[in-house]
């Protein structure tokens, strides 16, 4: 890992995170208010939870992966490294998993 990756791999992860929270808003404001229907805080925590389970595996697999891709690719997930990867999925999976939460506590306090 570079020197740069070191420095700013986590604003990176950081920006990523706060990216997929401003769509899980926007989601959740666009989203029928309808309390019978959970099915979307449901899917997202599920979603959520498998990603922080096989955070490891897929930050090792799409290192791997990458390396039949294009050199600008792979220069991409190279400067994430492997271990930059698999916290990006478990922010990813941390993220999802509480937008899944808070749907669920939004469609019961609207009961």
């Amino acid at each position: 890992m570079s020197a740069f990756t070191k420095r700013y791999w986590p604003v990176l992860i950081v920006l990523s995170i706060l990216e997929i929270v401003f769509a899980m808003m926007v989601l959740s404001a666009t989203a029928p208010n309808d309390p019978s229907n959970r099915s979307l805080g449901v899917c997202l925590i599920i979603v959520g939870a498998l990603l922080m389970m096989f955070s490891g595996a897929l930050g090792r697999s799409a290192i791997k992966q990458s390396r039949s891709l294009p050199a600008n690719i792979v220069k991409v997930w190279d400067f994430f490294g492997v271990e930059g990867l698999q916290r990006l999925y478990l922010g990813l999976g941390i993220v999802l998993a509480i937008a899944g939460l808070v749907e669920l506590v939004r469609l019961l306090i609207v009961r």
